[in-house]
């Protein structure tokens, strides 16, 4: 495979890949094209950090609860 300067050369910067072939980008111009399901790219998103959730976010969204 190339390795290309812009985005990732594994899922051709779309951040999804296939999930039976995870080499290979699910969508774009060298989509796999087999039909199963996408997931994202471990290669370009293992460096992307999970959002942490306040602890205080629960009770500051309780307003927005239907009572």
């Amino acid at each position: 495979m190339l390795l290309k300067l812009s985005g990732c050369y594994v899922c051709d910067a779309t951040r999804l890949v296939c999930e039976a072939h995870p080499d290979r980008p699910w969508s774009g111009k060298y989509a796999c094209g087999c039909g199963v399901a996408a997931m994202a790219c471990p290669t370009c998103t293992r460096f992307v950090p999970l959002p942490q959730l306040n602890k205080e976010e629960p009770e500051s969204l309780s307003s927005f609860v239907l009572k």
